[in-house]
């Protein structure tokens, strides 16, 4: 929206003539930027929508109520724009933007949206019937038999029936924080990430899997690292000879004392390793072993 207002704005302030000429289709923010022609000129097989601007928000109730707030306001701006063009109130063009409006040529015109209607270059060919309008819209134009009779009138050889088949992409589909919390393994940061980026339930399931094969690699490392690091055993040294006892009559030998020595806490990689022994020990698969020791001691790697 803010992009083609933009656009429509450094139109109505440029100092030439500006003509607007609408070949196939002039819908959404297309038909604001054509408000800022000194003439607008219309295809007779073109089409024209204007519509109410929406959004989406993620928040609380707080959040969504800024959020129409923000859209009531920017409805107004797209009035203003279509009323500097047309002859039509506000109120009758936010009733036209509230049905989600569509109009050929003829309708578009005689609403003021166009200047005139033209028979030039003709865009028939750029629409063989109405499942091929761009996707998102609420509404579509029941426009396709008149459409058909403009093509038989023009002598045009292909029509809705003879149309080759054109290839549509899926509707994409934003996974829902239900469905990505179902994810095994999915937490609420992860959560969080894939709404930011607006994933798809298959694309979220794509980031938990290259996510959870990125830690098994991390693991096989560690696992390598810890058996090639492991100290061989030294032999047993022998018994030492016993000491001799000291022939000075009277004195005792001094017994030295670490007074106030202590032991230093194992650092996170022994205690890591030891438990991840014990599992190895036990039978449970080093991989899964380790998964399992990271996810049930998160402050163990905090350093």
């Amino acid at each position: 929206v803010f992009d083609g207002q933009a656009i429509y704005n450094a139109l109505k302030d440029s100092k030439f003539t500006v003509n607007v000429h609408i070949d196939g289709l002039a819908a959404s923010m297309a038909s604001v930027i054509a408000m800022a022609g000194d003439t607008v000129t219309v295809n007779e097989g073109a089409l024209m929508m204007i519509h109410n601007p929406h959004s989406f928000a993620i928040g609380d109730s707080a959040e969504m109520r800024r959020q129409a707030d923000l859209l009531d306001k920017v409805k107004d701006q797209l009035i203003t724009a279509y009323e500097n063009k047309t002859a039509l109130t506000r109120d009758e063009i936010a009733s036209l933007m509230d049905a989600e409006t569509w109009m050929d040529a003829e309708e578009a015109v005689a609403k003021g949206f166009a200047d005139e209607v033209t028979t030039e270059q003709p865009a028939i060919a750029a629409l063989w019937s109405t499942d091929q309008l761009p996707a998102g819209f609420i509404k579509s134009p029941k426009v396709s038999a008149r459409l058909s009779a403009f093509a038989k009138e023009k002598d045009m050889p292909i029509t809705e029936d003879n149309a080759p088949e054109v290839q549509q992409e899926p509707t994409r589909v934003v996974a829902t924080i239900a469905e990505l919390e179902a994810i095994k393994g999915a937490d609420d940061k992860f959560v969080l990430a894939q709404l930011k980026r607006g994933a798809t339930l298959a694309e979220a399931k794509d980031a938990m899997s290259e996510s959870l094969y990125a830690q098994v690699e991390a693991l096989q490392q560690q696992v390598a690292d810890m058996q090639a690091s492991k100290p061989a055993e030294a032999p047993k040294p022998e018994s030492p000879a016993a000491p001799v006892e000291p022939k000075s009559v009277g004195v005792k030998p001094i017994e030295a004392k670490n007074v106030g020595a202590q032991e230093a806490p194992p650092s996170w990689q022994t205690t890591y390793y030891a438990e991840l022994k014990k599992a190895i020990d036990a039978g449970e698969d080093a991989v899964a072993a380790g998964i399992r020791i990271r996810r049930e001691n998160p402050n163990l790697f905090a350093a």
